[in-house]
């Protein structure tokens, strides 16, 4: 390859590339990142949990240790609380 192919291909790997700085986020920005996080967490944890159920009740055949009326109500309360995140912060 020549330099000037060398550079032309380098050139097009670099031509959409933005080496602009972003600004920093603000204090606000931060705070409100922080509150989505620690919300989101009491959410995770309830889907974790259900899904760890779910894996027990059909990778070891135990479908009577969760009903499908418990999914549903597990997943309607994490929806619930997802909303309800919505609603509070945006």
């Amino acid at each position: 390859m020549t330099d000037e192919k060398t550079k032309q291909l380098i050139a097009d790997m670099v031509g959409d590339m933005c080496f602009d700085r972003k600004k920093p986020a603000a204090r606000h920005e931060k705070a409100m990142y922080s509150i989505l996080k620690n919300s989101l967490g009491d959410t995770i944890n309830g889907l974790n949990k259900l899904h760890l159920r779910l894996w027990h009740a059909v990778y070891k055949g135990d479908y009577h240790s969760l009903s499908l009326g418990e999914t549903e109500s597990a997943l309607k309360e994490a929806r619930q609380r997802i909303d309800n995140i919505l609603k509070e912060n945006f």
